[in-house]
């Protein structure tokens, strides 16, 4: 899989309380999921937690024991990269070896209709930023095509990504924890 690169710039506040760039280059919180989920990957860039940010200094919050899902409270901030899918490997795949590869082993659910079905306690901001793919859900036949430029905001339900086109399709999230108290 050809991973797109992503820049990333980050601003904060330097002593003085002046605007300055804190950080700027090539994302580098990529997560390829190779066998275990082929088709996808993920390019992690910030997240948040359920506390006041501190807009001086620099301690970047992608590390290696970065999860998929927001902290409670928190956000997160990723591009998937969705390539073309080849129905006869999806049906050879163990979907819990991907979901356990993001921390999620919880949020999938057994589906004949995608092997990917998911369920996650957040509130999902999607921009397609390139590419076009389905969204299918678990009730019956539903589904709707994205293209570019079509937005999302995914609630909660079961659903999975299904890319039966000839290109790649790039989606930028924003997971906001939606847990209930």
């Amino acid at each position: 899989m050809d991973i797109k690169k992503f820049r990333r710039v980050v601003t904060g506040v330097n002593t003085d309380g002046k605007s300055v760039i804190m950080s700027d280059g090539l994302a580098e919180g990529v997560l390829d999921f190779g066998e275990r989920r082929p088709f996808h990957a993920h390019t992690y860039l910030w997240k948040t937690q359920d506390e006041k940010q501190d807009f001086t200094g620099f301690r970047d919050p992608i590390d290696a024991n970065f999860k998929t899902f927001p902290t409670p409270g928190g956000t997160t901030l990723l591009i998937v990269q969705f390539d073309p899918q080849d129905d006869n490997v999806l049906k050879r795949l163990d979907p819990t070896q991907g979901f356990k590869a993001m921390g999620a082993s919880d949020n999938l659910h057994v589906s004949a209709r995608h092997p990917y079905m998911h369920a996650t306690p957040t509130v999902d901001y999607g921009i397609v930023l390139s590419g076009k793919i389905k969204l299918l859900l678990d009730e019956g036949n539903e589904e709707v095509e994205l293209t570019q430029g079509d937005v999302l905001i995914e609630r909660g339900t079961l659903h999975a990504w299904y890319n039966p086109f000839s290109e790649p399709c790039i989606i930028a999230f924003t997971l906001v924890d939606g847990r209930q108290n």
